[in-house]
């Protein structure tokens, strides 16, 4: 039988057990924290990594997918008001994703850098939202074939000083007397002040002879140019007035040439399709657009 004094000893290091199991346990408990610890900051840096590159990649290749969709935009056969929504949409989405990209762990100068990638982009977007609206014009008639009616107001639009008319021409029949096809007016007046008829197309009376006018300060009603282009046929029509110089094309074949004088831009202008003075020719009319020059 042991004695008082040995089983005390014995008692009193009951202890040591349950403290060295204790510290093994921190030892491994502190070796596991630091393993994941290590694994997380590896993960971090990996992902930083990864979504560098992938930002990194995404800016190098948007300016030339800018410049390919720009050329792209400029086939397709839609209004200004489409073609700038798509524009829109297809650019602000790549400035988007490149934005959200989760960049928590990159430092602050990098940060900066991205920040100062994207805002290039986007000056760049808009640019390019510029050119092409200024490419684009202001589109009166869409894609599908319009009739000419009396008294109809496709819109209201500033003139400029040089500019480009756009449409597509069918006529079907003639018509005893004028008929009009297409008709803007600075100030809703027929004839024949500055800016009434500015530019205004007609058909002269029993044929398919086109009647087109312009305005210049000098003249308001310049009545140069009376082509004929033909019965139940798709003309192509181009009129480019710029400069000192006014051109009619048709189907890219140039109809008349003239010289034209000095003229002012006109704010706020009606367009007619046709007008309210003049009876509508028996036509039909798509793709009208007026463009700044």
């Amino acid at each position: 039988m042991e004695s008082p004094a040995v089983h005390r000893r014995q008692g009193s290091l009951w202890w040591l057990p349950v403290a060295l199991a204790s510290a093994g346990a921190g030892l491994v408990v502190g070796g596991m924290w630091q393993s994941q610890r290590q694994t997380v900051e590896l993960d971090a840096g990996a992902s930083f990594q990864s979504q560098a590159f992938e930002m990194k990649t995404r800016m190098n290749f948007m300016q030339q997918e800018i410049e390919a969709f720009a050329a792209q935009v400029k086939l397709v056969n839609a209004s200004a008001v489409v073609r700038e929504e798509l524009i829109v949409s297809t650019f602000q989405g790549k400035i988007d994703d490149v934005k959200n990209i989760n960049v928590s762990a990159v430092e602050v100068d990098v940060m900066n850098m991205v920040q100062g990638r994207i805002d290039d982009e986007e000056t760049k977007v808009e640019k390019e939202l510029t050119k092409l609206k200024h490419e684009s014009g202001v589109t009166l008639v869409g894609p599908t074939w319009t009739q000419c009616k009396r008294n109809h107001l496709s819109g209201r639009i500033d003139l400029s000083i040089d500019y480009e008319l756009d449409l597509d021409l069918k006529i079907s029949q003639t018509s005893y007397g004028w008929t009009n096809i297409i008709h803007f007016s600075a100030d809703d007046h027929d004839c024949c002040n500055y800016g009434d008829r500015a530019p205004a197309i007609w058909l002269h009376s029993g044929t398919s002879t086109l009647y087109v006018v312009t305005s210049e300060l000098s003249n308001g009603n310049y009545d140069k140019c009376s082509p004929n282009v033909g019965l139940d046929t798709e003309t192509h029509l181009k009129l480019k007035v710029q400069g000192q110089s006014q051109k009619l094309f048709g189907n890219g074949k140039l109809l008349c040439d003239l010289s034209i004088g000095e003229r002012r831009a006109l704010p706020d202008a009606y367009v007619w399709t046709a007008d309210p003075w003049w009876a509508a020719s028996h036509a039909q009319i798509k793709n009208v657009i007026y463009r700044k020059l």
